[in-house]
């Protein structure tokens, strides 16, 4: 597709598909002004998402994916700041990569094998949706049983049971 501002927008539509689909909640901000095409709620927090797509056929045995924005000054890498998570859309394997900004490390350009494979460069990174959702809690500890202290109203209502029979007396003469 010759119309990478189309392109785009499709590669947009097919995360939101995917990512609802899969069970996640997905807002998108108001404009064209933040950095990040989506949000996605995980209970725990927002996770900012950049969608990025190629649909031109392989340079040889790979696409050329160009991750960086673009700026007046030219091309920069998203920095921390601005994305949690790029995700790629390569349309004609119709396979997503999800990566960290962190694992793009300032890159501008990276190149995605046509014969990507287990144990390859970026396989962690296919269809790694998981990376969206919140991490699994932590088992907290079992908590060691408490030792009851006698505190003045429990004190009391001990007193109160003992001496119901009595009257009120116990707990309003102190």
């Amino acid at each position: 597709m010759r119309n990478t501002k189309r392109a785009g927008e499709l590669a947009e539509i097919l995360f939101l598909y995917q990512a609802t689909a899969r069970g996640m909640i997905v807002t998108q901000p108001y404009g064209d002004n933040a950095r990040y095409d989506f949000a996605v709620d995980n209970g725990a927090r927002f996770v900012r998402v950049q969608v990025k797509s190629c649909g031109a056929p392989p340079r040889g045995n790979h696409y050329n994916l160009n991750v960086g924005r673009h700026s007046q000054s030219g091309a920069k890498p998203y920095l921390p700041s601005e994305i949690d998570i790029l995700a790629a859309y390569i349309a004609p394997e119709s396979r997503w990569y999800l990566f960290p900004v962190a694992f793009l490390d300032g890159r501008l350009n990276l190149k995605i094998h046509i014969q990507d494979h287990e144990g390859s460069r970026f396989w962690d990174y296919v269809e790694a949706w998981d990376l969206l959702r919140a991490p699994e809690p932590e088992p907290s500890p079992i908590p060691k049983p408490r030792v009851a202290q006698a505190s003045p109203l429990l004190a009391c209502l001990g007193l109160l049971t003992r001496s119901v029979r009595n009257g009120w007396s116990a707990c309003t003469s102190r």
